[in-house]
């Protein structure tokens, strides 16, 4: 008897935590790896004839090219094109994304990130699950570039696999909508936690039947019972309601943390930097220069910079926001004459409004989302510690 109370204490840890939480660190880096990949491939530079067309067959570079879907050609290709040029990209062994419908496209500016974008996440399928895409579907496509035949072509990789997003709206909204988006709603309830759980649970209810066969309906016999019921005490009343503070306080943390992760893409161009003072402009692809400057207070940074997006926290209201100091990054004028702020080359950069130092406002993000997660966690236990509680009356009272 004692061999079987261990093999279920083993099943128990297996299937309720062990799975369901390398599955929670596989979803979060899976999301990660995207987050980073939409960045990344907005400091590509984009395709055109006039960089590529002295290219010998082979491999080209890296680029990204924003495009509509012009044709499907066969299982595995479509063709794409912008005003400037139309290529084939190779989607075997290629998920596609698509980027949620968001309150923030078409706005020029906005006064809280929070009440303009959606808590949905983008939806991610194999190509062959896309193929009937309608002609004219806007998408951003960046990876290897080759050149095969005299034909240019996107292929992926083991090395550099290949990003496909579909997106809507304006193209310097993809950057804040895929960071605010691209993560999971709650790692913990991922694809692996529904099938583990199930699966757990049957096993246990089986050793269940083995117990009380041998035994009879024993001690051990209900506390194998108990351990396959045991997901179900964290979801039934009256712990239900701590469960759904769980659910609470777990928002409000992703929230933090994508908030975060907002205020750090201002930083991007200087990865690694820990202070403002380390970064001075710099000279993009397209020739103009990216940097930032101080204003005045974020009313007349609203009022001042053209497509300039406010890129506000929880824990900074409005009022206090629109009469303090703000950091604007975005292009900037590096010549006598120019504006401050002039308009970008490149449709992927819009000017974003910071109420405040990003590695500051970084720092206090992460530590608001670390204390949200653990009230989750501690409420989550609470509700299943009550649940558990009440239960093991119920069976005392059977039994005796």
């Amino acid at each position: 008897m004692n061999l079987i109370i261990i093999v279920a204490f083993l099943i128990a840890i297996f299937f309720y935590l062990l799975i369901p939480a390398g599955g929670a660190f596989y979803v979060r880096r899976r999301w990660r790896l995207f987050r980073k990949s939409v960045i990344d491939s907005s400091s590509l530079p984009e395709v055109s004839y006039a960089k590529l067309k002295n290219v010998s067959d082979g491999y080209a570079g890296e680029f990204r090219m924003l495009g509509s879907l012009q044709a499907i050609q066969g299982d595995d290709s479509v063709w794409i094109s912008n005003r400037a040029i139309s290529l084939r990209v190779q989607l075997t062994g290629v998920d596609v994304y698509t980027l949620p419908h968001s309150a923030l496209i078409g706005k020029g500016r906005n006064i809280s990130i929070r009440e303009n974008l959606t808590d949905e996440i983008p939806v991610r399928m194999p190509w062959n699950r896309f193929s009937s895409l309608p002609e004219g579907t806007r998408l951003l496509v960046s990876g290897s570039l080759y050149r095969e035949k005299g034909q240019l072509l996107f292929k992926t990789s083991r090395e550099t696999p290949l990003l496909v997003l579909i997106y809507d709206g304006s193209e310097n909204t993809i950057l804040i909508r895929t960071i605010w988006a691209g993560r999971q709603q709650n790692e913990y309830i991922n694809d692996f936690t529904p099938g583990s759980m199930a699966a757990g649970g049957v096993i246990l209810l089986l050793l269940t039947y083995l117990s009380t066969r041998l035994t009879g309906a024993d001690f051990y016999s209900w506390l194998i019972f108990t351990m396959a019921l045991s997901p179900l005490f964290a979801i039934l009343p009256p712990g239900l309601g701590l469960f759904e503070l769980y659910l609470i306080f777990w928002r409000r943390g992703r929230r933090y943390r994508a908030e975060r992760d907002l205020v750090l893409l201002s930083l991007r161009y200087w990865p690694g930097v820990d202070s403002l003072s380390y970064c001075s402009d710099i000279r993009l692809h397209g020739s103009q220069t990216y940097g930032y400057r101080l204003l005045e207070s974020g009313r007349i940074a609203i009022e001042q910079v053209n497509g300039g997006r406010l890129i506000n926290t929880g824990f900074l209201d409005n009022d206090t926001v629109m009469d303090s100091p703000v950091f604007v990054f975005g292009i900037v004028g590096d010549e006598a004459g120019q504006e401050l702020f002039p308009p970008s080359k490149d449709l992927m950069i819009s000017p974003l409004i910071i109420p405040g130092d990003p590695s500051v406002l970084f720092k206090i993000c992460s530590k608001k989302a670390r204390i949200m997660e653990i009230l989750a966690g501690l409420s989550l236990l609470a509700g299943f510690a009550l649940n558990l509680f009440l239960f093991l009356l119920i069976l005392r009272y059977i039994i005796y």
